[in-house]
C-alpha cells in the first residue's frame, strides 16, 4: 500500500508515516516509506527528515538507516552522491567509510575511480591507499589464475588449481566460480568447482540457491559429483535442509539423496525422520529411504513403525529382505511377538510368510 502511495504522493506518504511514529504506533512504517522514497528523491527525503526530527540522537539513527538501507537496495555510489547533505562531520565520515568499503566489495575499480576525483577528509586519507593495495593484490591474483589456466593438465596443475580455487572462494564465491568455469581441461574444472561449492556451502545460509546453481551445470559428470558432495555437506550439518530440497533434484538422483537424509537424520530425531519418510510418495525414493531407516528402527526396537514402513515398499525383493531382517531381530527379543507380527504381515505372500516361519523355527532349534 505505502509503495503505491509513495509513487502517487510522496509527501503525503511521508507525513502519514511520521504521524504513526509520533503516535508510537509503528516505527517500521516510517523506515519503509523513507527507504522507498529515498530511492526516488534522496535529497528531498533527507532534508524533510532532518526538518521533522528534532532529537539529535534520532537524527543520527535515521541518517544511518537511510544511507545504509538505500545503498543496500540501490548502490553505495548512488547515496555517496548526497553524502555532503550530512552536517555532522564525524557521522558523515563514518558513513562514507562504510559505503566506500561496500562499493569496493562490489566494484573495486569503480570505487577507486570515484575516490580519485574526491577531496577526502583527513580521517579517510588512508582508505584510497588501502584500496589501491587491494587492487594490486587482485591483479596479482588474476595473473596467477591466468598462469594456472595455461598450464598443461597434470599433478602440479591440479594442486595449484585446488589451492587457488580455495583462496578465491575464501574472499569471493562469484569470482571463484567464474574462474573455475574458465578452465578448459575437464579435471581442473571439476576440481576447482568442487572446492568452490564446498566453501560456498559453509558460507551460504540459503542452500536452495546452491542447489539451483549446481543443477544448472551442463556437464552431467561434474553435476552428479557436485550434487553428491554438496548434499553430503548439507546432510551432515542439517539433514532437514536437504530433506526440504529433495524435489529440486532430478528424479533419478532422489533415492540417493533420500538415503543421505535418513543416514544423518535418524540418529538425531528418529520420529521426524519416520514422519518424513511416511510423507514421501510411494516408489523408489521412499523404498531407499525406508531401507536406510530399517536398521536404526530395529536398534531402538520400533518394530511397529518399521513394519508399517516396509509394508509400503514397492520393490518386492527389497521388501522381503527387509522383512527377514525385521522378524529375525524381533525373534531375538520375543519369538511369540515375532511370529504374531509375521502372521499379520499381509503385505507378504503366504509362501513368503511360510518361508520366514520355517527359517525362524530353524533358528530356534
Amino acid at each position: 500500500m505505502y509503495n503505491r502511495w509513495v509513487q502517487l504522493d510522496m509527501q503525503a506518504a511521508l507525513d502519514s508515516a511520521i504521524m504513526f511514529k509520533e503516535q508510537n504506533k509503528n516505527d517500521g512504517v516510517l523506515d519503509y516509506v523513507l527507504i522507498t522514497s529515498g530511492k526516488i528523491k534522496f535529497p528531498v527525503v533527507y532534508k524533510w527528515l532532518m526538518a521533522r526530527i528534532e532529537d539529535e540522537g534520532e537524527k543520527k539513527v535515521f541518517t544511518n538507516m537511510l544511507f545504509y538501507e538505500v545503498a543496500r537496495d540501490s548502490s553505495p555510489a548512488f547515496v555517496l552522491t548526497y553524502i555532503n547533505l550530512i552536517e555532522n562531520d564525524v557521522l558523515k565520515e563514518g558513513i562514507m567509510r562504510v559505503l566506500i568499503e561496500q562499493w569496493a566489495a562490489r566494484d573495486l575499480a569503480s570505487s577507486l575511480s570515484w575516490l580519485q576525483t574526491q577531496t577526502l577528509p583527513e580521517s579517510l586519507q588512508g582508505i584510497e591507499d588501502s584500496l589501491l593495495a587491494r587492487s594490486a593484490q587482485q591483479e596479482e591474483q588474476e595473473s596467477i589464475g591466468d598462469m594456472i589456466r595455461q598450464m598443461n593438465p597434470g599433478k602440479e596443475k591440479f594442486k595449484k588449481t585446488r589451492d587457488y580455487a580455495h583462496q578465491l572462494a575464501g574472499t569471493d564465491i562469484q569470482t571463484a566460480t567464474d574462474w573455475a568455469r574458465s578452465l578448459d581441461d575437464p579435471k581442473s574444472y571439476k576440481i576447482a568447482l568442487s572446492v568452490v561449492f564446498e566453501a560456498w556451502v559453509k558460507q551460504e545460509p540459503d542452500k536452495a540457491r546452491i542447489f539451483e546453481e549446481l543443477l544448472a551445470e551442463s556437464d552431467p559428470d561434474v553435476r552428479d559429483h557436485l550434487l553428491n558432495e554438496v548434499s553430503l555437506d548439507i546432510a551432515s550439518s542439517n539433514p532437514k535442509d536437504l530433506a526440504d530440497m529433495i524435489e529440486m533434484v532430478p528424479t533419478s538422483a532422489q533415492p540417493e539423496i533420500a538415503e543421505k537424509v535418513v543416514r544423518f537424520w535418524r540418529g538425531r530425531n528418529p520420529q521426524e525422520t519416520v514422519d518424513w519418510v511416511r510423507g514421501l510418495n510411494t516408489g523408489t525414493t521412499r523404498d531407499h529411504a525406508t531401507v536406510a531407516l530399517t536398521d536404526h528402527l530395529l536398534n531402538i526396537k520400533k518394530f511397529d513403525q518399521v513394519i508399517e514402513l516396509v509394508s509400503k515398499v514397492q520393490d518386492k525383493q527389497k521388501q522381503y529382505e527387509a522383512s527377514v531382517k525385521i522378524f529375525e531381530r524381533m525373534y531375538q527379543y520375543s519369538p511369540e511377538q515375532a511370529k504374531q507380527a509375521m502372521d499379520g504381515a499381509d503385505y507378504l505372500s503366504a509362501e513368503q510368510r511360510e518361508q520366514l516361519s520355517t527359517a525362524l523355527d530353524n533358528t530356534k532349534r
